[in-house]
């Protein structure tokens, strides 16, 4: 079962194993099933970063969506929160997303290239967004959270939603090793 870095919730395909599970399950009252979460440390930190920078930006302009914020072009998109992103940036470096652009610029023309200007104010955004998003650290119990509530997150629903009686799955310590990991990855 895969997630999104930093996430715990499950999309369809997702769903669908676990029903798939629980069907397997269902039918052969024995068997018991064991289920791991784990994480995979650099894309979940990167996640978990990208939310706590996304709660600080939404902090003072709440009306803009947490999607806006996650790409360039959703960003460059919305306007929003391209500008509250410049600001932050701004307010932590006291240099906004143009002056990375700007910078880019330079760079590329330094190069004997001609930037086009909607790459280069997609890379500020990118550049900026990573700078950003470097500045929260992230623990390893935040990871270790993360993964046991995906294993959770499993759990529930194979009960709840495909009626597996819940004394047959047993949740297990985290897994920071994907590659052992019985039922989830990260």
């Amino acid at each position: 079962i895969t997630f999104a870095p930093g996430q715990d919730q499950l999309d369809q395909t997702a769903l669908t194993k676990l029903q798939t599970a629980a069907g397997i399950l269902n039918k052969r009252d024995t068997i018991r099933l064991n289920v791991q979460g784990n994480f995979l440390p650099a894309e979940d930190q990167a996640g978990i970063q990208s939310q706590k920078l996304i709660a600080v930006l939404q902090e003072k302009d709440d009306d803009i969506p947490a999607a806006a914020f996650l790409s360039a072009q959703a960003a460059i998109e919305n306007g929003s929160a391209y500008k509250a992103v410049s600001r932050y940036y701004d307010k932590q470096t006291n240099e906004d997303l143009g002056d990375i652009e700007d910078r880019l610029e330079d760079e590329a023309k330094a190069r004997g290239e001609k930037p086009d200007s909607k790459i280069l104010e997609a890379l500020a955004y990118e550049q900026g967004w990573k700078n950003l998003q470097a500045k929260f650290p992230v623990s390893d119990d935040e990871l270790h959270q993360l993964a046991m509530q995906r294993a959770q997150q499993i759990k529930a629903v194979m009960v709840e939603q495909n009626h597996v009686a819940p004394e047959r799955i047993f949740v297990l310590d985290a897994n920071a090793n994907p590659a052992k990991a019985s039922l989830t990855s990260a």
